[in-house]
């Protein structure tokens, strides 16, 4: 199993989160930090105590959501991952991409997962059509 870990801006992951697993079940492996009422520093402090947990460092391969490419949870995630093998980090997480993760990462490695996430995640992205009249 690759463990993830959902950083974003205030409770956005922990409810995507919430939302996976009233759809799929309990997920173990899978967590969320904000940054609110975090500094850069405490954050990456954050990250990387979850980086260390032996269940997580054991695993051969990590994978961090971020909410937003340009932002501090970004900055502070390629800070804490810069000496980790195996460690990916998307950004743009949303829920299609986060239900992908949880029913595949079982079956899948890192690096057949990360290309499927980002196919997931765009796909995701579309303008709906109005219904006529």
């Amino acid at each position: 199993m690759i463990p993830c870990l959902v950083v974003t801006h205030g409770n956005l992951g922990a409810e995507l989160i919430r939302l996976v697993e009233l759809v799929l079940g309990p997920m173990e492996g899978l967590a969320s930090i904000s940054n609110e009422n975090r500094s850069m520093a405490k954050l990456k402090a954050d990250i990387r105590k979850w980086l260390e947990d032996p269940n997580v460092a054991t695993a051969g391969g990590v994978l961090l959501f971020v909410d937003n490419h340009a932002s501090s949870c970004a900055t502070t995630a390629q800070i804490a991952c810069a000496a980790i093998e195996n460690c990916v980090i998307l950004s743009g997480v949303n829920l299609a991409m986060l239900i992908g993760y949880a029913s595949r990462r079982e079956s899948m490695t890192l690096e057949q997962l990360v290309p499927e996430l980002l196919q997931i995640g765009r796909q995701a992205i579309t303008q709906l059509d109005l219904p006529d009249g």
